[in-house]
């Protein structure tokens, strides 16, 4: 039992920056139907208007949850957190863009069934902004490698997916960590 706990709880360390950004992506959807109505119902703005608010909204909000929560770039100097911006917002409109040429081919040109294939591109968009978040935006937060913490244990800050494939262990034993207290 302890071997099965240990291995979840690697899981989750290994995984915890995309579960994290899969929970603030579920955030930011519910937060952008959630400007769009208010805008568009109580506000009085057209559909066109409140969609633009709603998605500048949510990108700001995206970013800045992305940012400190995710990869934990906690940097708030004006010249990396405009660039961190800039690269995230051009991120958000590619990937955007990428969901409504698919979106276009696959519905339109192919006649798709239009739920599904929305399903299965927002994955695919998800997916693609998480990797543009990690390898483009934050990467230079990422160079850094190594920190020790407060117990003074040396822990990894960062691995490359191939690193942590090559491994397949915890930088540092998880029973260890549960059985201190």
């Amino acid at each position: 039992m302890e071997e099965l706990k240990d291995k979840l709880t690697s899981l989750l360390y290994i995984h915890r920056r995309f579960l994290a950004y899969g929970f603030f992506g579920t955030v930011a959807i519910v937060l952008y139907i959630a400007v769009c109505v208010l805008s568009y119902k109580l506000l009085g703005f057209t559909n066109a208007v409140s969609n633009i608010i709603s998605w500048t909204v949510t990108v700001f909000v995206s970013f800045i949850t992305t940012k400190l929560y995710v990869f934990e770039s906690k940097s708030m100097e004006k010249a990396v957190f405009f660039i961190e911006l800039a690269k995230f917002t051009c991120a958000g409109i590619l990937t955007g863009m990428i969901d409504l040429a698919c979106m276009y081919i696959a519905v339109d040109v192919m006649d798709g069934p239009a739920v599904i294939v929305k399903a299965v591109f927002n994955v695919i968009v998800i997916v693609l902004s998480y990797v543009f978040s990690r390898l483009v935006v934050f990467r230079r937060h990422h160079e850094q490698k190594d920190r020790t913490d407060e117990s003074g244990l040396l822990i990894r800050q960062f691995y490359s997916f191939q690193e942590w494939h090559d491994l397949r262990v915890m930088p540092f034993p998880v029973s260890s960590v549960h059985s201190a207290g």
